[in-house]
């Protein structure tokens, strides 16, 4: 019995450390990305980018497979993972929107692993009908949403969705209500990758009415008054 206590302790140690590491490099790559992010930004026009490889490197974002596994969602590590997706996101989307991934082929595995959010990037747009994006969402986040946190870049894609998805408003406001409160671990500050704020501004960018931004807003703020409560 002792042995196997121990050992339970141990495998339950190691599982925190790696959750550990992981928080630790996310907190790392986002903080990374955000400096790229701003660099790109202040490109002056016609600026050219140096490409080592023809080819645009697949990345794999390091995700647990069981999210709901005790010590996966005590740090929620899905938040922290959706952070990097999203920043990476952003940052693929200016190069593509500064002409800057004219030169770079993009590797169909890398299509399909982003689904809709492929969308951001040239090559997507020169696929035949049968090579085209299929869904392949990670299940965390409403994909609308996704698109509307990723920013201006974005545009065209949140467009895309919405059209498809009349009754995208209440599927987005309930998912805000009932999400993790971990998440505002990650929310903080207008540059982060998961800010509301540039989120809300995304919507209203593609004309979402007064009255469903004021939806969504309210289930932002019935989620934060949980955080309260959970103090």
């Amino acid at each position: 019995m002792m042995h196997k206590t121990i050992d339970t302790l141990e495998k339950r140690h190691h599982n925190y450390g790696l959750v550990h590491d992981a928080l630790t490099d996310a907190a790392w790559a986002i903080k990374e990305l955000q400096k790229t992010y701003r660099l790109l930004q202040n490109l002056p026009s016609g600026s050219q980018l140096h490409v080592v490889e023809e080819r645009l490197p697949f990345i794999d974002l390091p995700h647990f497979r069981h999210p709901n596994v005790s010590y996966v969602k005590g740090y929620s590590f899905c938040f922290a993972y959706l952070g990097v997706r999203i920043q990476w996101l952003r940052t693929l989307a200016i190069l593509s929107t500064k002409g800057l991934l004219a030169n770079v082929r993009i590797h169909t595995d890398i299509l399909q692993e982003l689904g809709e959010m492929a969308m951001l990037l040239p090559g997507a747009l020169e696929l035949s009908k049968h090579e085209r994006p299929t869904s392949n969402h990670h299940g965390l986040m409403p994909e609308i949403l996704e698109a509307a946190f990723i920013g201006t870049e974005s545009k065209h894609v949140l467009q895309r969705l919405v059209a498809r998805h009349p009754h995208w408003v209440p599927d987005v406001t309930t998912w805000i209500e009932n999400m993790d409160t971990g998440f505002f671990t990650w929310s903080m500050g207008q540059d982060s990758p998961l800010s509301f704020r540039r989120a809300f501004q995304s919507f209203r960018d593609i004309g979402t009415t007064n009255g469903d931004i004021e939806r969504l807003e309210n289930a932002l703020e019935m989620s934060r008054q949980r955080v309260s409560e959970i103090e």
